[in-house]
């Protein structure tokens, strides 16, 4: 369920530490787990030294999560052992272990940009400011599409996780964790990051391995049909709702490739949500009819054909249109890519990546005369390509396109003979 869910295979394509936060606060969980059956020592300094690990990787935030977690766990299932000293002293080690050398270094040597720059801009400031900002439920919405295509069943999981019956199976001292475990786990960050100014998909990617297991758990008890669990109608119910969120994907794919930057795209994005439909269809049919084995093969298959068709036709065609990488390439096959000297109109926080340097920025055409003006002619600039006559035209530029894109362009300027402050 994990490693074909839409979101999760996607983010461990992309190069954001949330990926390496959620594996570390997995281990905490699973370690944490370990100690409240086992009661060992040992397992509380293994959590604790994963926690560290998930400090080094995004501060604050790799504690406060399975923090919270466990807090409310330990409340909703009166788990005293959780709180208990040789475990909390375990853990603290652990965690000192880990992360204590870098924080201690950092404060030394670094204290404004560990305090100012990484604790105060990175995390309290993102927390605080909303640096991206979403509408309400937004974090149910990526749940919904993020978890394709086995999302339909999530609010079904949950409900049955919390039942009264299941609290009490995990109630006291000495008692294996389980559902209950998983929602608490769940829950922390979308409940953490709701309260947060910011919110991007990836915040809460460390809800999809406890997501997958309440998922998978619920299915393996709902397609046996067991006693509790509806005899059947939870199932079909759980798939029901996967085939409308399956049909309102499919619905989007095909409106959102009208667009012009998606239209080369078109015909792979109408695929992808063909598979999905056909997917939860024929999970339909598993819950209808008692197969758990259509279930597990149309799932994974369509999943994972569908992130096929996304890397390998529907990106390539659109990259494009929404990233700076050909570009960027392009002028290095041509040996200028070190004589970009800025970009105007242009905000991608990838023409820093892409160059390897932090390049100047500009959007007014005053800006642009006095920075040509200021500098020896003959540099290049990263422009949108809609500019690109404009530019052309003005004779005191003498602009010249050295590479042209559907998105954006180069253009080498040879002078700006016009006054500094002259705007067109």
């Amino acid at each position: 369920v994990l490693l074909t869910s839409l979101e999760y295979a996607l983010m461990a394509r992309v190069a954001v530490t949330d990926m390496t936060l959620t594996l570390a606060i997995t281990l905490v969980m699973l370690a944490a787990a370990r100690y409240l059956e086992e009661g060992r020592a040992s397992q509380a300094a293994l959590a604790g030294a994963a926690a560290g690990l998930a400090l080094l990787t995004k501060g604050p935030v790799g504690a406060l999560l399975p923090g919270v977690a466990l807090l409310v766990y330990a409340l909703l299932a009166r788990r005293t052992d959780l709180v208990r000293r040789h475990a909390l002293a375990a853990a603290t080690a652990g965690a000192l272990l880990t992360a204590g050398p870098w924080y201690l270094y950092m404060a030394l040597r670094h204290r404004d940009l560990l305090v100012g720059t990484f604790l105060g801009q990175g995390n309290l400031g993102r927390f605080l400011q909303p640096e991206h900002p979403a509408f309400p439920l937004y974090y149910a919405v990526i749940f919904a599409f993020g978890l394709l295509p086995w999302s339909g069943a999530l609010p079904a999981a949950l409900y049955e996780a919390l039942r009264p019956a299941v609290w009490r199976d995990e109630r006291g001292v000495g008692r294996r964790p389980g559902p209950l475990y998983l929602v608490c786990w769940f829950a922390a960050a979308p409940l953490v990051f709701s309260l947060s100014a910011s919110k991007l998909p990836s915040y809460i990617l460390p809800s999809f391995p406890p997501a997958a297991l309440l998922i998978a758990h619920y299915w393996s008890r709902a397609l046996s049909f067991e006693e509790g669990v509806g005899r059947g109608r939870g199932a079909r119910l759980a798939a029901l709702l996967g085939v409308l969120l399956a049909t309102v994907t499919a619905a989007g794919l095909a409106l959102f490739s009208r667009r012009p930057a998606w239209l080369e795209a078109r015909a792979p994005l109408l695929a992808i949500g063909a598979l999905l439909l056909a997917a939860s269809l024929a999970a339909l049919a598993a819950a209808w009819h008692r197969r758990p084995a259509w279930l597990l093969v149309s799932q994974p298959v369509a999943a994972i054909g569908a992130l096929l068709i996304l890397v390998t036709l529907v990106y390539p065609r659109a990259e494009p249109y929404v990233s700076v990488r050909p570009l960027a390439l392009d002028l290095r096959r041509q040996g200028i890519e070190r004589e970009v000297r800025g970009a105007y109109h242009v905000s991608d926080v990838g023409l820093d990546f892409y160059f390897g340097r932090d390049l100047p920025r500009v959007s007014d055409p005053a800006a642009l005369r006095r920075l040509l003006a200021e500098a020896p002619p003959g540099g290049v600039w990263i422009v949108r390509s809609r500019d690109l006559a404009e530019l052309e035209a003005d004779p005191d530029l003498a602009a010249r396109a050295v590479s042209r894109g559907p998105y954006r362009s180069a253009v080498r300027f040879g002078n700006a003979t016009g006054a500094a402050g002259e705007g067109s």
